[in-house]
């Protein structure tokens, strides 16, 4: 499969000025989504492209008095598996491409927030490039502590509040690059906390598939079967067999919730594992056919093209850099961190 858009190049992050920042403002720009990742300050976890990005993956990070600010902006579609960081509270608001935000297999609408913590982990994906505000405050922050008030029993980490209650929080957010830190960091708290005190809990949505099953068993499945069969070549049919689904009901779950189809995401994690592998290798030691074919891919020509326009570079240029990239993480650990949450539908994570 081709992947029909403009090359992704990979490059360390890099600071880039902007007349339009105030100089309070720090943008970094990523060409490389793990670092992007490591970059985000109230969340853990892991990307994987589902396909190039044409823009650049930015942020704009901003301190308040007691917490961090960021705007986020993504460069093309993707799929995150994470949770919130220990010790934090983080609040995400989309601000642009509303509809092609799923959270937990949920489309973000403009009434949707999110609300991350250590002890929910999310699955979020976006078919296009978006920009999101987020802002991440410690436990003991009056904001985290109202937020949880509010939760109570009920652990969703998707939201819902007035529509006019969200583009106020937008505007404070827009607005705070250009206010001292301590009146941002309380207008944006008091703000925050009014959504929080307007807001139910987001609606689960209709199952999909077979009534008998869960989207969460099923997906859970999928990924475990995926998991246990590391380097080896999957088929629809195989994940079909394991999730005891049709391949139209098991298509429909991942667009769901991945944003692609399980032959996208399949092809996708195969490139990005071979892509591991070859960061591991020494050049002197093994070959990029070599390689390929332990994963299944013996059709050199069409591997360098798809490799190249995923990932903006030639297989063999992957290989002949140093060993131990930032991809190894992304190999084992997103599959491991999506499989986690939906190991228990039960558990209120969704």
């Amino acid at each position: 499969m081709v992947f029909l858009a403009r090359h992704y190049e990979t490059f360390p992050s890099r600071y880039c000025g902007a007349k339009t920042l105030p100089s309070s403002v720090t943008r970094i720009v990523y060409q490389d989504t793990d670092e992007f990742a490591d970059a985000l300050r109230g969340t853990v976890g892991c990307f994987i492209r589902t396909a190039p990005s044409e823009l650049n993956w930015w942020i704009d990070g901003i301190e308040l008095a007691t917490g961090t600010m960021q705007h986020l902006h993504t460069g093309g579609p993707f799929t995150f598996a994470g949770r919130g960081k220990p010790g934090t509270l983080t609040f995400q608001v989309p601000l642009t491409n509303l509809g092609t935000v799923r959270v937990n297999g949920q489309i973000l609408d403009a009434d949707s927030f999110v609300i991350l913590r250590e002890d929910r982990p999310f699955l979020w994906s976006v078919s296009d490039a978006s920009q999101w505000a987020s802002v991440s405050v410690p436990l003991h922050h009056s904001l985290a502590t109202s937020a949880l008030a509010s939760a109570g029993a009920n652990g969703t980490v998707r939201r819902r509040t007035s529509p006019q209650i969200l583009d106020s929080v937008k505007q404070l957010i827009d607005a705070a690059r250009f206010m001292d830190t301590a009146a941002a960091d309380g207008e944006i708290s008091s703000a925050l906390i009014h959504a929080l005190r307007q807001s139910v809990p987001a609606d689960p949505g209709p199952k999909i598939g077979r009534p008998q099953l869960s989207r969460s068993v099923v997906i859970s499945s999928a990924l475990a079967f995926m998991n246990a069969h590391e380097g080896q070549p999957v088929f629809i049919d195989d994940l079909c067999r394991a999730t005891q689904v049709s391949e139209r009901a098991l298509r429909n779950m991942f667009h769901e919730f991945f944003g692609v189809g399980p032959m996208r995401l399949l092809k996708v994690r195969q490139l990005h594992e071979i892509r591991a592998a070859l960061l591991r290798t020494q050049p002197q030691l093994d070959t990029v056919t070599h390689i390929a074919a332990r994963f299944g891919v013996f059709d050199p020509s069409l591997l360098a093209r798809n490799y190249k326009v995923l990932f903006g570079e030639s297989p063999s240029r992957t290989l002949r850099q140093a060993p131990g990239g930032t991809q190894e993480k992304m190999r084992v650990g997103w599959l491991k961190v999506a499989s986690r949450i939906f190991l228990d539908e039960d558990s209120g994570a969704m």
